[in-house]
């Protein structure tokens, strides 16, 4: 894959996540990016639970995808969608009650 179309990847998540399904081991660190970037994103909707974030959904619908591709690095991630969940499920906004 050419340097241009790689540093595309973290933007295209369903190119990145095929990539993933078909050869997680060369893209474990994409995934942790990834990773990182939907637990930055995690911190700052909680802040605003009522809101709507486009790019959380995102991210969850990927990681939901290949998190099991890296069962060591994503362990926690249904614990903290479950806790999501948990503490506001009377303010979440509808489209984001995944």
């Amino acid at each position: 894959m050419s340097d241009r179309n790689h540093n595309k990847l973290p933007n295209n998540l369903p190119q990145l996540q095929n990539l993933i399904k078909r050869d997680p081991n060369s893209y474990r660190e994409e995934f942790l990016q990834q990773y990182r970037h939907f637990q930055s994103n995690l911190q700052i909707f909680q802040l605003k639970p009522s809101e709507y974030s486009k790019t959380l959904e995102e991210l969850v619908l990927f990681l939901s995808q290949v998190s099991g591709l890296f069962p060591e690095d994503s362990s926690d991630f249904p614990q903290q969608l479950w806790d999501v969940l948990k503490v506001h499920s009377t303010v979440l906004d509808r489209n984001m009650r995944m």
